[in-house]
């Protein structure tokens, strides 16, 4: 599905990756950040964070995340379902076994 795609994150998304624990070498996340867009927090993006927070009760971080998807107006691939909440995100819900 995302093969020969742009790939783009917020920078929350970067810094979550960057704290994982779990990974023997932080080298393969730093190489997979360098090939993809980082979305920055803009003013427009704080604006709707604060929106969807207060509407939806998600954890600011996610609010950030989802606000990154929407102001830019990308559909946004988690597992998440806490993201169905919001109202305007162009969700895809990634199953998973």
């Amino acid at each position: 599905m995302l093969d020969n795609r742009n790939l783009y994150i917020s920078t929350i998304t970067e810094m979550e990756l960057c704290t994982f624990q779990r990974y023997s070498s932080i080298e393969i996340i730093k190489t997979f950040l360098d090939s993809i867009t980082i979305l920055n927090i803009d003013k427009c993006n704080k604006e709707s964070a604060i929106k969807i927070r207060t509407g939806s009760k998600l954890k600011l971080s996610d609010s950030i995340i989802a606000a990154s998807a929407i102001t830019n107006d990308m559909p946004m691939i988690t597992a998440d379902k806490d993201f169905n909440k919001i109202i305007g995100l162009d969700l895809i819900l990634f199953e998973h076994n």
